[in-house]
């Protein structure tokens, strides 16, 4: 399944006669306020993208701010750039797994040309 070719969720673009002729035309003639099918939301990864930064910024900000950066400063800075590594390493998959799919996407679009 790929959703850049309109296969997502069962939308086909050439059965549905939005792209032009009477079915387009009766469809915007329907109204603004219809009901929409409802979308099944995933919210594990959104409660993980909202509590994991939350803390990692508590965990910095408590290590730079308590007791333990006055009588260990060597270790709290190495344990908070062991952290920013850890932040790189992700920010790098996550950037190179996003241009695979931009490079996956410009494939298909001059493919079909």
């Amino acid at each position: 399944m790929n959703p850049y070719r309109g296969e997502q969720q069962g939308f086909v673009p050439e059965s549905s006669g939005l792209f032009g002729g009477y079915e387009a035309i009766q469809s915007f003639n329907k109204g603004l306020w219809l009901p929409m099918p409802k979308r099944k939301m995933n919210f594990v990864p959104m409660i993980v993208c909202s509590l994991v930064p939350w803390a990692l910024f508590v965990l910095v900000y408590s290590l730079m701010a308590f007791q333990f950066h006055y009588s260990q400063p060597t270790l709290c800075n190495i344990v908070v750039f062991v952290l920013l590594f850890f932040v790189l390493v992700i920010g790098v998959k996550a950037g190179s797994v996003l241009s695979w799919h931009l490079h996956e996407r410009t494939m298909i679009c001059h493919t079909r040309h």
